[in-house]
């Protein structure tokens, strides 16, 4: 094992008043009913992995009521050598360190502790706005590649500024905002294309194997092509106050027996590809880091019907650190070695 937390400590957070969890290497089950703090065990994990909220983009609101903050630490080791990170949040600041090192920002988060999430909200994959599946890309893409990351809040900056121009109708220092979209928005584009085509055997492969059916997958990467000339379409875009093409815009779309999966496949053929899906982008990660990231999984019960979930847990052997909640213990595979915490 090159990668697994041994303990995670909370204070203040969501429903947790002070928690203290010691974690084995394997499998960790979450188990007890509902408004217990189990997904708020995984939200305090996948804060530390990405710098993100389950619930909110506001960090305060994870603070515990009429506490002034909250605090996440903990200890794991990497590749043999132990780690502490640590994730402070007050109501007017925060602080992140890692081995007591101070972070700069929530973006040094990614790929210290690389891992994936799979929830039942997990739909809006499919169903939801493209916005959601470009986040998918890009936290995949940015756990293993921190010059993607770059081209990102590269990017990221240069669309607000140009877009602020556009609203002024200031044409003056357009051109200076253009090239950084063409330069990072080119990188940004290559590299999702690569990651769809990485991604499709491994998801027609547990596929097969979540569903039990053998079933034509195609994974398709819709980009809003880059334009090497701006200038034909600057006054549209002054009159809209956006800039109309770039990464910013793109999708993709996944087709189940040829058809567009969104549209034609019922809700338990849609969670079986998303479980699948999760699974991929697991495998896909650990090839390219050359360890086993994270697998949290919340809720396993809502997310699958008996016979998909049985074949899913029946997988769960071959990924690394796993950590899984249920509001049912009877739905945890018991044949598997794992350790449980009842909330």
């Amino acid at each position: 094992m090159t990668l697994h937390i041994s303990s995670l400590y909370l204070r203040h957070f969501r429903c947790h008043r002070e928690m203290f969890f010691a974690f084995s290497p394997g499998m960790n089950c979450i188990i007890g009913p509902n408004a217990r703090g189990k997904t708020s065990l995984l939200e305090a994990l996948y804060l530390l992995i990405c710098g993100r909220s389950l619930r909110s983009h506001d960090l305060k609101e994870a603070i515990l009521k009429e506490e002034e903050a909250f605090a996440v630490e903990a200890h794991f080791a990497k590749l043999s050598v132990p780690q502490t990170l640590s994730f402070w949040q007050h109501r007017d600041k925060r602080a992140l360190t890692c081995n007591k090192t101070p972070l700069p920002s929530l973006n040094s988060l990614i790929g210290l502790l690389p891992g994936v999430l799979l929830l039942p909200q997990d739909l809006q994959l499919l169903l939801g706005p493209p916005q959601v599946r470009r986040q998918f890309l890009d936290l995949q893409l940015s756990q293993g590649d921190p010059l993607y990351l770059h081209h990102l809040c590269r990017y990221t900056h240069a669309l607000a500024e140009r877009n602020r121009l556009l609203k002024r109708k200031e044409r003056r220092s357009l051109s200076v905002w253009e090239t950084l979209l063409l330069q990072s928005g080119l990188y940004l584009q290559k590299a999702r294309t690569r990651l769809i085509d990485e991604l499709l055997p491994f998801l027609r492969s547990y596929h097969e194997k979540i569903s039990g059916e053998e079933a034509p997958l195609q994974l398709e990467y819709r980009p809003s092509i880059l334009k090497e000339s701006w200038e034909p379409y600057r006054a549209r875009e002054e009159m809209l106050g956006y800039t109309l093409f770039g990464p910013h815009r793109d999708d993709w779309v996944l087709f189940l027996h040829h058809l567009e999966a969104r549209l034609f496949a019922s809700e338990g053929q849609m969670r079986s590809v998303i479980a699948a899906l999760r699974l991929s982008q697991w495998q896909r990660l650990a090839q390219h880091l050359q360890l086993p990231p994270l697998l949290l999984i919340d809720d396993l019960g809502q997310s699958l019907d008996d016979q998909r979930r049985e074949r899913f847990s029946s997988l769960l052997s071959s990924f690394g650190q796993v950590f899984l909640t249920s509001t049912d213990p009877h739905l945890i595979d018991v044949t598997l070695p794992h350790t449980s915490f009842f909330l």
